[in-house]
């Protein structure tokens, strides 16, 4: 079953490049198969109890990342308009929290914050060859392939936190 959601979700994922890059939108059912297999996938390493304790958290995370961002533009602008699908898609955002299944919460603060990083240099890279708009779903999509195949090759379930607490302790 591990497999078969792997692969699904790869599949997936590919999707969401080959979409983003061509159309600047994601479908909401790919959004909704990815939350499913995501979960399909976490659920093989840990209880469906702890993943949604994780999503919960993860979820929270990124609303008060989306509210901060709002507020720092009703700040600059002096005027109350929304950031999402102006200056964030909001498919980019619900591909965020499709993803959170698979995370712990401090998995995912890191993996966030190095996939926003991956999707900076990557676009700096290629955006001769794109628009102006970044295509964060299709770009995290291709560093998420790249995580869980790490993951997979070192066999480090990214919805637990035992590894991360030992690595951490141990260069801490």
């Amino acid at each position: 079953m591990n497999l078969l959601a792997y692969i699904l979700l790869n599949g997936l994922l590919a999707f969401f490049v080959y979409e983003d890059f061509k159309h600047r939108a994601i479908s909401a059912w790919a959004l909704a198969a990815v939350l499913i297999v995501s979960v399909l996938y976490s659920a093989n390493s840990i209880a469906l109890a702890e993943i949604r304790y994780n999503s919960l958290y993860i979820i929270l995370f990124l609303s008060v990342q989306v509210g901060l961002l709002e507020l720092y533009y009703f700040l600059k602008r002096k005027r109350l308009k929304s950031v999402i699908n102006e200056m964030i898609g909001i498919g980019d955002i619900l591909f965020l929290f499709a993803i959170a299944p698979l995370f712990s919460p401090i998995q995912y603060i890191f993996s966030y914050i190095a996939g926003l990083i991956f999707v900076l240099i990557a676009y700096a890279l290629i955006r001769q060859w794109l628009s102006l708009t970044i295509p964060l779903a299709g770009l995290y999509s291709i560093y998420l392939m790249l995580l869980l195949l790490a993951g997979r090759i070192m066999q480090h379930p990214w919805c637990t936190d035992i590894e991360t607490y030992t690595v951490l302790n141990r260069y801490l």
